[in-house]
């Protein structure tokens, strides 16, 4: 008997066989109804609120309810994303009538870029089930929201052509300074273009780095090329752009014991190598620097350090001698960052490292 379409269902039950009241051999009075629905009730994971950037991946999931009055088996969700299907999943799970599942979708879906004109994308869930008794409540959808970041792109466009047989410019001197909220010079920051051919535009990206400064506000940069014999416009030579900064209070101050520390060597006293212990509060590039008592270099290493606990292991070549005392090891964050942390040492030739 097939009761796999919905609707109501009349059963007539009999008997054939020879007896002496066949009145009797048959009822027909039975009815069931047979409704198959699975409703989607929500999407988890994503909101109209909650904002991501483009190119990232979010993972969602569905809610799921058995709006039947059997059980059901096995039933399909499909996600799509402004209007283009990423993924349908086949859930195989037993769900009486009524229950609910949390169902999370097997692969995510990537944000696309926006703009600030238009930030926003469409993403639908939907669940299937054949002979579905109520396409009403089978789909959902959210309207997400791109996070657009603000941009600058800061470009030197053109120098217009000199009046030259040949039409080129060479060697043109390529300054950006950087500026206070008040225009007050901080730093400048110089290069050379070589060569520009006639009618070219050259895009020009600095290999030199210049300082964030360190407050919270705002600084600008003014891009400028030096005055260019025959330039028959300076006027176009130079531009301006603002951006934020905010400042850096990151110091050794402002961080516990747990978070910036120096351990004791291992072992003490040293033996051919020395292992020592820090820790850092988070990723950074750090200089160790071991000297003796009169300013000699013993050992200096840069070391790739990440957040927590790490270990440097130094061999016995960097030991003091026998008949010194011991030197001083400084260890700090090569982008001065934070304060250098002093070790001190101990006397008569073998390290004792002393954690600030």
């Amino acid at each position: 008997m097939d009761l796999r379409s919905n609707g109501n269902y009349y059963i007539n039950v009999s008997m054939q066989s020879q007896d002496d009241n066949a009145q009797n051999d048959t009822a027909s009075d039975s009815t069931i109804l047979i409704r198959q629905d699975i409703a989607l009730d929500s999407i988890v994971g994503i909101d109209a609120q909650t904002q991501h950037l483009g190119g990232d991946t979010v993972y969602v999931s569905a809610l799921l309810r058995n709006n039947c009055n059997m059980a059901v088996e096995r039933f399909t969700v499909t996600m799509e994303l402004d209007g283009e299907t990423v993924v349908t999943d086949t859930v195989i799970r037993h769900l009486e009538a009524g229950d609910s599942i949390i169902h999370a979708m097997s692969v995510p879906y990537v944000v696309p870029f926006g703009t600030k004109e238009q930030p926003y994308y469409f993403l639908e869930l939907s669940a299937n089930i054949p002979c579905d008794g109520d396409a009403n409540n089978d789909r959902r959808s959210v309207v997400g929201v791109i996070a657009v970041p603000d941009t600058v792109d800061l470009q030197v466009l053109s120098i217009a052509q000199p009046a030259t047989d040949s039409g080129e410019v060479q060697n043109v001197m390529l300054h950006v300074d950087v500026l206070d909220s008040a225009m007050t010079q901080l730093e400048t920051v110089s290069e050379y273009i070589n060569f520009i051919n006639t009618n070219d535009t050259l895009e020009y990206a600095f290999s030199l780095t210049y300082t964030v400064p360190n407050y919270d506000g705002s600084y600008y940069l003014k891009a400028y090329a030096d005055t260019y014999a025959n330039d028959i416009n300076t006027a176009n030579d130079t531009l301006t752009a603002k951006f934020a900064c905010k400042r850096n209070t990151t110091g050794i101050a402002s961080h516990t014991a747990a978070d910036w520390s120096v351990g004791q060597n291992e072992p003490n006293p040293a033996n051919a190598t020395t292992v020592i212990p820090f820790v850092i509060p988070e990723d950074a590039e750090v200089a160790l620097t071991i000297m003796g008592v009169n300013g000699q270099l013993l050992h200096r290493e840069i070391v790739a350090a990440t957040a927590g606990a790490n270990r440097v292991t130094l061999q016995r070549a960097t030991d003091c001698p026998k008949d010194e005392r011991c030197p001083v090891m400084t260890m700090f964050c090569r982008d001065g960052a934070a304060p250098s942390l002093q070790i001190k040492q101990a006397a008569f030739g073998q390290p004792v490292f002393v954690g600030c």
